[in-house]
């Protein structure tokens, strides 16, 4: 005969499930290798046009911004990094997008390999708006806002489009002459997309 189970016993069953299931979210957490700082954007996020618009009123503002490296400058005890801005997705990783908001100057301390943040590369800094720093941009004089960097990312381009989307005219059936026979060899092949 069987002993019936306990108020005690489902309750210690319980709290084991939920001590499992929370050390996999856990470690998968920390699989992923992505700061949660860089993976979650701080509430409020001030956006770059409105920094720039105000640095001295956005001074102490904690930023997760990202994009594309442009030029990176080694200083006495910093590097120096110009990016030009690009919206992220959820994960904090720069869309590769044609349009940006501007570019901003982020102030990573120590020494940082050049070669790592080479121009082009993709990175996400979080950090706290610090001023403003006014450079030229060939003969244009721009005012950059300054984020002292916590914490960053440098990102691998990725091999195909993160996020894919069908677009219209590649796929056979909307084009009006299109000949079944004749496909394999059209120029209307869809390409291959990732869903």
């Amino acid at each position: 005969m069987h002993s019936p189970v306990t108020a005690d016993t489902r309750s210690r069953i319980r709290w084991r499930s939920g001590a499992v299931i929370a050390s996999i979210l856990w470690l998968a957490g920390c699989a992923s290798g992505i700061p949660p700082e860089i993976r979650n954007a701080p509430d409020p996020n001030p956006a770059l046009a409105s920094v720039r618009a105000n640095p001295v009123g956005s001074v102490g503002e904690f930023v997760r911004w990202g994009g594309e490296v442009v030029t990176t400058e080694n200083l006495e005890s910093a590097t120096q990094v110009e990016i030009v801005a690009r919206g992220l997705y959820r994960d904090g990783y720069p869309q590769s997008t044609l349009g940006s908001d501007g570019r901003f100057i982020a102030r990573i301390e120590g020494f940082v390999e050049p070669l790592l943040l080479q121009k082009g590369r993709l990175i996400t800094v979080y950090g706290q708006i610090t001023g403003s720093l006014r450079r030229d941009i060939g003969e244009y004089p721009y005012e950059y806002p300054v984020v002292k960097v916590s914490t960053y990312r440098l990102w691998e381009p990725p091999a195909v489009d993160r996020y894919p989307y069908p677009r219209y005219g590649y796929w056979p059936w909307y084009d009006p002459w299109y000949d079944p026979w004749r496909f394999p060899y059209s120029r209307y092949r869809p390409p291959p997309y990732r869903w």
